[in-house]
């Protein structure tokens, strides 16, 4: 039975299975054959590395929960802010873009999760930040 997860901000169904020297993943119904030496997996489980790029998972489930009910946007992955696009005190829809960072080599706008209004910026441009911290506060 296939599985569900995120990678980078995409999610896919997938399947998984390995042996002492070779990993298969089936990802949207397509068939990876990966030699355990290409691939590196992360004690934590939210990050592996495949021919040397970094890719971040969490299931699909789990991230959209939290986004929805904590009302503040965090950071998908480890990266840089580029723009921080909104200010305290500032009333904010749904879907209005709030900060752009960069991430593997990607840039991710991050946007408002609910209408509400912006109670903190926790993070200024060219802040590094780590994955899966709150930006931006919103109350409503």
């Amino acid at each position: 039975m296939a599985k569900k997860l995120i990678i980078n901000e995409t999610e896919y169904q997938y399947d998984f299975r390995q042996t002492a020297e070779k990993v298969e993943i089936t990802i949207e119904g397509k068939t990876f054959n990966l030699d355990k030496k290409d691939l590196n997996l992360s004690n934590d489980g939210k990050h592996f590395v495949l021919n040397n790029r970094d890719y971040f998972i969490e299931k699909a489930s789990a991230r959209r929960s939290s986004a929805a009910s904590e009302g503040s946007s965090k950071s998908p992955m480890p990266g840089k802010i580029l723009k921080v696009l909104c200010n305290e005190g500032e009333a904010v829809k749904k879907g209005d873009p709030l900060i752009i960072m960069e991430a593997m080599k990607m840039e991710h706008t991050l946007k408002a999760s609910k209408d509400g209004t912006i109670k903190a910026v926790k993070y200024s441009e060219g802040d590094l930040v780590e994955g899966q911290v709150e930006l931006v506060e919103l109350e409503d």
